[in-house]
């Protein structure tokens, strides 16, 4: 992986964390000090509630999860890994016919992957889907479990992740997960 992406990640965590120390720091001072303000204090804790939301969203720590922008015209026909075994039919009725879905899973080994890394490696079991009738089809193989390395090792069950590209905006929903049993 390039190594400029993940120092901008790191940066990007870091600074979050910083911003979000110093306000828990002042908004607890405030609250604790008798003097100040009853606005002030109210002010404060929306933004203790406000830095609890952001700490619990993945979004956060992982900014690419989130919503983004990809001109729609650069994914045209529906493309699926070759020999596919595994439909799956979401239910997008809230979405236009014609809508676009990208989706991408593990690959297929056979075996519990060490990192996500080698799990998504080439991304041979990627496609794209388009909304019809309210549904998308999606092909995959199934896909193979994985370990993540975190403080401790957790393997993540079989699941592929999907994204909605907008039909005549561009922009893309957040990455969303699907579990899969096979």
């Amino acid at each position: 992986m390039n190594k400029v992406f993940f120092t901008d990640l790191y940066i990007n965590i870091i600074l979050y964390m910083v911003i979000m120390l110093f306000t828990i720091i002042t908004s607890t001072y405030i609250l604790l000090d008798n003097d100040c303000n009853l606005f002030i204090r109210i002010l404060s804790i929306f933004a203790l509630i406000a830095v609890v939301f952001l700490l619990l969203k993945k979004e956060t720590y992982l900014p690419f999860l989130g919503a983004t922008f990809i001109p729609s015209n650069l994914f045209i026909e529906p493309q699926y890994p070759d020999g596919a075994n595994l439909n799956y039919s979401i239910d997008m009725s809230d979405y236009d016919d014609g809508t676009k879905v990208i989706y991408w899973a593990s690959n297929n080994t056979g075996f519990v992957i060490n990192n996500p890394y080698d799990a998504y490696k080439g991304f041979g079991n990627s496609g794209l889907a388009i909304v019809k009738n309210g549904r998308a089809d999606i092909r995959i193989y199934c896909p193979d479990k994985y370990k993540v390395n975190k403080a401790f090792t957790i393997s993540l069950s079989k699941h592929f992740h999907y994204r909605i590209i907008s039909k005549d905006s561009g922009f893309i929903s957040p990455m969303q997960t699907f579990y899969v049993d096979c």
